[in-house]
């Protein structure tokens, strides 16, 4: 319990019976991945946590992040090819995205869902919620 042991609104965890919550370590998915930035903020933020798997279809970014981490446990894929039974098979506790925002920014085409980059981001929230 040494994330609670250092926060400052422990009485309120306490209070409100949300320190059954706390993992000794988090199983963590780190989809878009990219060069690991949700990982440094787990680590910033003293969240223990074990990686299943990171994934990120670019190589370059890729290549990045295994210098930042290693190997193990890094795939890159292509997040279309999860199913409901893959995540599920996980047991996670965590699930961090980065995924692509350009076709929900106000900059640019501003496609929203009808833009190619959006597709594995939708597919990957349809799967989580079945």
């Amino acid at each position: 319990m040494a994330v609670v042991d250092d926060c400052p609104h422990q009485n309120v965890l306490q209070k409100e019976n949300l320190t059954n919550l706390v993992k000794e370590r988090y199983r963590l998915l780190e989809l878009y991945c990219g060069i690991g930035g949700m990982r440094f903020a787990l680590d910033a933020a003293r969240i223990p946590y074990e990686v299943v798997a990171a994934i990120d279809i670019n190589p370059v970014v890729n290549t990045i992040y295994q210098h930042n981490f290693g190997s193990q446990g890094h795939y890159q894929k292509n997040i279309l090819s999860f199913t409901t039974d893959d995540i599920e098979n996980m047991k996670l506790d965590i699930i961090t995205m980065s995924p692509p925002c350009q076709p929900f920014t106000r900059v640019g085409l501003k496609k929203d869902t009808e833009d190619e980059r959006s597709k594995s981001f939708l597919h990957i929230l349809k799967i989580i919620n079945e």
